[in-house]
């Protein structure tokens, strides 16, 4: 039996789980059977298997199979096991508050990931999302510095629910950005191509670098909320309503601000208005597949004046 389990372990391991290991060395087999290990022992399958991977998790054993690579393991990992049957499915180990308020007492890592992970959440995690937390860095294998970089990410799209956060973890870790190099690359990756600028410019066709004039326009749209869905729709009329077939940015502004000045704030909303124009969904134009009719609206935005201030 390693030390490191009387010397680390003991106090914050549960009487099943040491049962298991007990029986896991007492047995000597290379390979072990959840089912025959938790009838032995007088325990749940559920509960061997989770044990197997708590073990795994600490390092005292190394679990080889369909689990292998996913699991964090440590350097003093000694014992080698075959994992077979039903444990190859993903388990979470279960922490009760007592368990988490130790492993926090007794682990650096674990009490500056909390912190951290409230800090970057704007508020106070429960034992549930403790435990998940827990359970990305032990499981998933996912060090401080990435579950605090994960977090913070989740956080800055709106999106820090634990369920999210957990689902983000379990795919990078599927396809193995773990480490804090990975992790902030694919973070800055993700915000690169979710940034407002770069979605117009792909509603927009826009490939080349963005200059000064453009940035001000997205700046100016991005401020005033409009949607990228409706500077699309923007756009598409702007192609329809041009000689070249182009995209018309001054034009396009135009639109956009008379939008927000009526309080347009869906794509649905601007077809209403359009169609409200003279020759509307009785009058479209059927050549270019639109139900408004384009004419009457270049006429309305050639005379219109934002209220706003653009450098048009």
């Amino acid at each position: 039996m390693p030390c490191a389990v009387a010397d680390k372990h003991l106090k914050l391991s549960s009487g099943d789980f040491i049962k298991v290991l007990l029986c896991i060395f007492a047995d000597g087999s290379p390979s072990v059977d959840t089912a025959y290990i938790a009838e032995k022992c007088g325990i749940s399958d559920e509960t061997a298997e989770e044990a197997l991977l708590y073990w795994n998790s600490l390092g005292i054993i190394i679990i080889n199979g369909k689990e292998e690579g996913r699991i964090k393991e440590h350097t003093e990992a000694k014992n080698s096991i075959p994992l077979r049957s039903s444990a190859e499915k993903k388990m979470v180990i279960r922490y009760s508050p007592t368990d988490l308020q130790k492993l926090a007492e007794n682990s650096q890592d674990i009490r500056t990931m909390f912190s951290s992970v409230e800090k970057a959440l704007g508020r106070t995690i429960n034992s549930s999302e403790q435990a998940a937390f827990v359970d990305i860095y032990e499981y998933y294998g996912f060090p401080v510095a990435s579950v605090i970089m994960l977090t913070q990410y989740c956080s800055r799209i709106g999106k820090g629910t634990m369920a999210y956060i957990r689902s983000v973890a379990k795919n990078w870790n599927e396809r193995g950005i773990t480490s804090p190099k990975d992790v902030e690359r694919e973070v800055i990756r993700l915000e690169e191509y979710h940034s407002f600028e770069n979605e117009v410019k792909r509603a927009l066709g826009l490939n080349s670098k963005t200059t000064k004039k453009q940035q001000e326009y997205f700046t100016q749209w991005q401020e005033i909320g409009i949607s990228v869905e409706l500077i699309e729709l923007a756009g598409e009329i702007s192609i329809d309503n041009t000689d070249s077939h182009s995209i018309r940015l001054s034009y396009i502004n135009k639109i956009l601000h008379s939008w927000h000045e009526a309080g347009v704030k869906t794509v649905q909303q601007a077809q209403e208005l359009l169609h409200s124009h003279k020759g509307g969904s009785s009058g479209g134009n059927p050549e270019n597949g639109k139900s408004y009719d384009i004419e009457e609206f270049e006429n309305f935005i050639k005379n219109y004046k934002p209220k706003l201030s653009a450098n048009n």
